[in-house]
């Protein structure tokens, strides 16, 4: 009897709460057409899926931001794919722990990131836009959200690997829009830039609307899809995630964006030092491959030494005005997300600089944030990106033994670390649809860290090994490889590495980052702690709660009501009006 108390109590609430939305969807569905109706109902539906399942909130983000650019303003506040999707992840990470104590919360970049928030706030004294700056704050504390998400949520290295091919896969997806764009719809893709050459068609922003948008994102993603071709197991997997790999690739090209060919390329070469040098070749080759197939590479890296016109030679104006706001707020700057209202002020104030707009960005992410911030703020930014380099090189040699964390962790420290490099060309911390997946990398840094390595077990497939022309071509590497090994440049080459590792300097760098612990004897965290607790115990003796944890756990049954609920109301609603 007990049992079925408990039963009536787990199903009352969901089908009420079922009945009650299933009854506003459908009168919604009077003004909808209907396919728009049954397209507003199946995203309510993903949206519950999300809401119930953090895992599956976190694919979403990572599929939709790539490859949806729709953004909706409710007022003041703009709604886009990372917006909406961000919000999402949080919103089912807490209906998950509802009543819970998390343990093991923090990160290395916590007191960071709370430093950077804290002068931000400061900033906002100065702002002439309060709203602005406190849209670009919630932002950034939404992020900081998602790295403790990402860290928490990816437990297990097939949640990693998921989640890892979702990326790419949806990367690869973007690089073929990218290219019918490139060879089909031209015009679409020429996005007001002036400085293409004649034999460039046109510089693709695929999905993200803007190449220099687009390029961001494939410096992060391309490290991922060559991590996941060398680390996966199977030729099938290997296979696909190469095909993927090259999209990404040959996207990255067709953007013609230098400053992000050079961050890739550095992000590759680090790649290459922390694991096998040989993969500096291949990036090598694909760029030689790239720069004979592809129109216009080579003229458009000549042009880098151009600092006169050009786009080169654009940005140095642009970065003299941002100098020039600096010097005028060094200390709190003009107001975190305010940057363009002081970049309009200022051009009318030396018209002498005048670039021929009246609004528009630095091409820095530094300088803006530092205009923005001021000197403390912009230090506490990049403190947040030298902790997670310092943090990825300790997880570096702590996950050694595990080839398959070791790639992924390098990928992930070359994206970090090229998209930091993009920065001083592009504003990339600006723009959500790239920027993003930075704080999602940040995550993985730590779910990685978490992770418990598995030693990798020398395999090999059965049809390299049952074969007569592949088992000597293994051989003959084998060979070629002790040659290499025996050769006294690389004996002395080795010697310098042992030299390196055993410096302070290597010791101090390898060294798995702090996380302080300021007040962790304080009172009045105590206090704050035991009333914490005290209305924890409260919300969850509450209906509400009861209501949302049970309809979270078991989503399907309340789903089946939902829509056909939804559906009936709809038409019942039809008939009678």
């Amino acid at each position: 009897m007990s049992e079925l108390v408990a039963l009536r109590k787990t199903l009352i609430p969901q089908c009420i709460a079922a009945i009650i939305f299933g009854l506003l969807v459908g009168l919604a569905g009077l003004i909808l057409s209907t396919s728009e109706f049954f397209l507003a109902l199946a995203g309510l539906i993903i949206i519950a899926a999300a809401l119930a399942k953090v895992e599956f909130a976190l694919a979403l983000l990572v599929v939709a931001v790539p490859l949806t650019s729709v953004r909706i303003n409710l007022g003041p506040i703009p709604i886009d794919a990372v917006t909406f999707c961000t919000g999402l992840v949080i919103a089912s990470y807490a209906i998950k722990n509802l009543g819970r104590r998390i343990e093991g919360a923090r990160t290395p970049f916590t007191w960071s990131f709370l430093v950077f928030l804290f002068f931000s706030a400061v900033s906002m004294v100065v702002a002439p836009s309060l709203s602005e700056a406190a849209l670009v704050i919630v932002r950034f504390i939404g992020y900081f959200l998602l790295v403790l998400i990402v860290g928490q949520t990816v437990k297990s290295k097939e949640t990693l690997t998921w989640l890892l091919i979702l990326m790419v896969v949806a990367g690869a997806a973007t690089g073929l829009f990218g290219i019918y764009q490139y060879l089909y719809a031209p015009d679409t893709a020429k996005i007001g830039l002036y400085d293409l050459t004649e034999d460039v068609a046109a510089r693709v922003g695929s999905t993200f609307g803007n190449p220099n948008f687009y390029a961001e994102y494939l410096v992060l993603m391309i490290p991922i899809g060559l991590a996941l071709v060398l680390g996966l197991r199977g030729i099938f997997r290997r296979t696909y995630m190469a095909a993927a790999t090259l999209l990404l690739f040959v996207g990255l090209i067709l953007t013609y964006t230098r400053g992000s060919w050079m961050a890739t390329g550095i992000g590759i070469v680090l790649m290459s030092l922390l694991t096998e040098t040989w993969l500096f070749w291949v990036w090598a080759a694909l760029f030689a491959a790239a720069l004979i197939a592809a129109p216009g590479v080579a003229s458009r890296l000549a042009s880098i030494t151009d600092i006169t016109g050009g786009t080169a030679g654009f940005r140095m104006k642009l970065w003299r005005i941002a100098s020039g706001i600096i010097r005028e707020h060094p200390l709190v700057g003009i107001g975190i997300g305010n940057y363009y209202e002081a970049f309009t002020e200022y051009v009318f104030r030396n018209p002498k600089q005048n670039v021929g707009w009246v609004m528009y960005g630095a091409h820095n992410s530094y300088l803006t944030i530092w205009a923005e911030t001021g000197i403390f703020g912009i230090l506490s930014f990049v403190l947040i990106i030298l902790v997670s380099i310092k943090y990825g090189l300790y997880i570096m040699r702590v996950k050694a033994k595990d080839k398959y964390l070791a790639w992924i962790n390098s990928a992930i420290l070359a994206g970090i670390i090229g998209f930091s490099l993009n920065g001083l060309t592009s504003n990339s911390f600006h723009h959500p649809q790239g920027a993003v997946f930075f704080w999602i990398f940040l995550g993985l840094q730590v779910a990685i860290s978490n992770l418990i390595p598995e030693p990798a077990k020398a395999r090999l497939a059965p049809v390299v090994e049952g074969s007569l022309i592949l088992r000597p071509f293994r051989t003959a590497l084998i060979s070629l490889k002790a040659a290499v090994h025996n050769h006294p440049l690389y004996r002395f080459t080795a010697r310098l590495n042992d030299v390196w590792c055993k410096s302070s300097i290597a010791i101090w760098l390898y060294r798995e980052p702090s996380v302080p612990n300021f007040a962790g004897g304080s009172r009045v965290l105590q206090y704050v702690n035991n009333w914490l607790e005290q209305a924890r115990a409260w919300y969850e003796n509450s209906s509400f709660h009861f209501l949302v944890k049970e309809t979270a756990a078991r989503p399907v049954m309340p789903a089946i009501v939902f829509i056909l609920i939804a559906v009936s109301a709809r038409s019942l609603l039809k008939v009678v009006v």
